[in-house]
């Protein structure tokens, strides 16, 4: 509820009634208003403009002679955060197709906000502004033969590090701009709509994802005639590609490694089944056989539900029913819940640690939880106050180190719940939410900021007071991330660290060398998250060796590497290296034994004592072996 005056409405039979709220959790009742009876009518007035947002208890109390009954409710009152300091902004142009995005573009560590826009002309207008408001130099950009575009994909098409901005659009053109504002040579590029000739509509627009050997991203461009480009970083085609892969419904492509082979497969929705394909073209076995309902607007996703490594696929069809497919496309579950249609879309995260979930909104004003195996999690649904905008995000909202599932609504609500479906966020977006929101640290404070785009056409940042963790954020943006894969926890093989390796130190005790291959993104990594026996031992730099000088003699240490770039895309664990640093070295033999006796059944012994300190890694002198 908004603060302000709050009206309390209801029926208390009987001969008077007492009302009675109270704030926060377990804190002491505070009368607010008695009477006689009431039947439907106003039990109480409460003034909320004072109280803290969150929860709010009312009880009320009715009373007959010696008799009384008591019902109690729980209201959240919204919270009134701080606008980001030179935000809003207003668009121009107003009209927009595209969920917001942000990216460090220009590597100062920052993240700028992006947005696709367009006035009556259609023309694409792709904005980058800065934490602060301003616009990024060089941008925005202007594109007039780009028609509506979509949302912006962002990632290193051309393999130099660099972050390049990728948008598709309604009439089935792909434009590319480097990070400060100039158009990728080759681009715009109108890949046709089928195999000769034609328009077509990238409906959701394009995902980044490498299908070749080299570092550099791919642009993976599903058009709803089922023709399907992937084209380069120069826009030339990628050999073997288009391919005709069915007729697609309106939905996003999602890719994930279903087949554990180190490559990306493309998931796209077919109006009665999957086109699963190879980053070849090929179909991935078994996935043809796949008969489905009816798809709707809310797009695949790729998660390993089962944590076998393999993941599988989440699909929502027009019945409602949330389904999950295989690696090799046999259904393992449909929801008993049917979910009626929406086309907000899917999230899928582990919010406490206890395996993925997913969550997905409903035209009604419902957000359901769905769990591994199909079922619905207890406390959920949750209602918000209108139809649900946009796909909901999965970060942790209160800083408690579990992740949360936020949603918003077209009212302007914007909700955040934990696993349990209590409420723990409320705010309001007075002119509306119109697309899904992006949750993430914009201004490098480690504090989380909040994308909106409203009804009003503004895009505001709010500024939450609470921690932003990478780490507990498994789909803080549309689609998962800023490639827009449609996949939970996407792991990137390109940022894979080869051939680790250890060796003892020769000249220091307790080091334990590590060095290794950089990955096949070099240019792209970041640095390396080091793990020793299954802990972090500590986050490196793009660099190819570390030391590690805690190691104790005679303990086993296990290491292995994760790769890390600047979007926060991880790799899988690197081969892991084992090594115990051993006492190689004997200690000196002790000299100067003598021995003396002052009784008959007694000896003394005495000598020098002996020493370990050769070489590295010893353990000192522990006992002596006396021989008679």
């Amino acid at each position: 509820i908004h603060p302000g005056q709050l009206e309390v409405w209801g029926t208390a039979l009987g001969d008077d009634y007492l009302l009675e709220y109270r704030t926060g959790s377990g804190g002491d009742w505070t009368p607010l208003q008695a009477g006689g009876p009431v039947v439907n009518g106003t039990l109480g007035l409460l003034d909320t403009s004072s109280l803290n947002g969150g929860p709010i208890d009312l009880r009320l109390t009715a009373f007959q002679a010696a008799s009384q009954d008591r019902h109690q409710i729980t209201i959240f009152l919204a919270s009134n955060y701080a606008v980001h300091p030179g935000w809003p902004r207003a668009l121009a142009p107003a009209n927009t197709d595209s969920e917001p995005a942000y990216a460090d573009l220009d590597g100062d560590g920052r993240k700028e906000v992006l947005l696709s826009t367009y006035g009556s002309n259609l023309y694409s207008v792709i904005n980058a502004w800065r934490e602060n408001g301003s616009p990024l130099p060089g941008w925005p950009v202007t594109a007039s033969d780009v028609k509506v575009p979509r949302t912006p994909a962002i990632g290193d098409i051309d393999g130099d590090g660099d972050l390049e901005v990728v948008v598709g659009s309604e009439n089935g053109r792909v434009a590319a701009w480097h990070h400060d504002g100039r158009m990728v040579t080759g681009f715009p590029r109108q890949p046709s709509a089928d195999v000769n000739s034609g328009d077509g509509n990238i409906f959701r627009g394009v995902v980044l994802a490498n299908l070749d050997d080299d570092p550099a991203l791919e642009i993976i461009v599903p058009m709803i005639t089922g023709l399907t480009h992937v084209l380069k970083g120069d826009g030339a085609r990628l050999s073997g590609w288009p391919k005709y892969l069915g007729m697609f419904e309106w939905t996003a492509a999602a890719v994930g490694d279903l087949d554990r082979d180190g490559r990306v497969e493309i998931v796209n929705r077919q109006p009665n089944g999957f086109s699963v394909v190879r980053r070849d073209g090929t179909p991935l076995c078994c996935w043809a056989s796949s008969t489905l309902n009816p798809g709707t607007y809310i797009s695949p996703a790729v998660a390993d539900l089962a944590s076998s490594g393999y993941p599988w696929v989440v699909d929502v069809d027009a019945y409602g029913y949330v389904s999950a497919y295989s690696s090799t496309g046999a259904r393992m579950w449909l929801s008993p819940v049917s979910v009626p249609f929406s086309d907000s879309g899917l999230a899928i995260g582990d919010l406490d640690g206890s395996g993925l979930k997913i969550f997905v909104g409903d035209e009604t004003g419902r957000l359901y939880g769905i769990d591994a195996f199909g079922f619905m999690l207890p406390g959920w649904p949750v209602r918000v106050n209108d139809q649900v905008s946009g796909a909901p995000l999965i970060l942790d909202l209160d800083g408690d180190g579990r992740q949360d599932v936020l949603s918003a609504s077209r009212e302007g609500g914007i909700y955040g719940w934990d696993i349990s479906g209590r409420q723990i966020l409320g705010m309001f977006a007075p002119a509306g939410v119109s697309r899904t929101p992006a949750a993430g640290d914009l201004d490098g404070d480690g504090d989380l900021e909040l994308i909106v785009v409203d009804l009003a056409h503004n895009i505001t940042v709010f500024d939450l007071p609470v921690p932003f963790d990478p780490d507990r954020a498994d789909w803080p943006v549309h689609q998962a991330d800023p490639r827009r894969t449609g996949h939970a926890r996407f792991r990137d093989p390109d940022l894979l660290p080869r051939n680790l390796r250890l060796a003892a130190s020769t000249t220091a005790s307790g080091r334990i060398d590590l060095a290794w291959d950089p990955p096949l993104n070099s240019a792209g990594v970041a640095g390396y998250d080091i793990y020793r026996n299954g802990q972090l031992l500590s986050p490196v730099g793009s660099v190819a060796s570390y030391a590690d000088l805690t190691a104790l003699i005679q303990v086993p240490y296990t290491y292995w590497l994760i790769g890390r770039d600047a979007q926060h895309f991880l790799s899988t664990p690197s081969n892991t290296a084992t090594l115990t640093l051993l006492d190689t070295n004997s200690p000196t033999a002790p000299d100067g034994l003598v021995a003396s006796s002052s009784r008959y059944d007694l000896a003394y012994l005495e000598w020098n004592p002996a020493s370990d300190d050769v070489g590295v890694n010893n353990t000192g002198v522990t006992g002596y072996q006396v021989l008679r």
